[in-house]
């Protein structure tokens, strides 16, 4: 009888102990954004931290389709991390790229429902929708 409830006992504690470990785990990867095609050109999205290591960095790549230019990067927003926070949980990603070829804009969506707008000829980047 003492045996089987130092079983269960150590049973229980596992799952507990599992548990309690993915409850303090890092927040998952971000979703892959489909890159988006417009006018010649393939829109993709990326996620880094800045140069210095103190912010997080989204931005637009834009690469043409026929490989006779050169590819670009646009910063779309950059996050200064909170050094009492974990940087995970500071970084928020675009989650959808959106084409919009009659008025040559790009519609990003990112998480905590923010959605910027690219303009892809002049490169303007306008946040329509703050963070909630």
């Amino acid at each position: 009888m003492q045996t089987r409830r130092t079983m269960l006992m150590a049973t229980a504690g596992l799952i507990l102990g599992t548990t309690v470990k993915r409850a303090w785990a890092k927040r998952v990867a971000p979703p892959e954004v489909k890159p988006v095609e417009m006018d010649g050109v393939i829109y993709s999205a990326h996620h880094g931290r800045g140069d210095d290591g103190k912010a997080f960095v989204a931005s637009i790549e834009g690469k043409p389709k026929d490989g006779k230019a050169q590819a670009w990067r646009k910063e779309i927003y950059r996050i200064v991390y909170n050094q009492n926070l974990e940087k995970d949980v500071q970084e928020k990603f675009i989650t959808k790229l959106t084409a919009s070829p009659n008025d040559g804009k790009l519609l990003i969506d990112a998480e905590r429902g923010r959605q910027f707008t690219l303009d892809v000829k002049t490169l303007e980047v306008v946040e329509v929708k703050p963070s909630r």
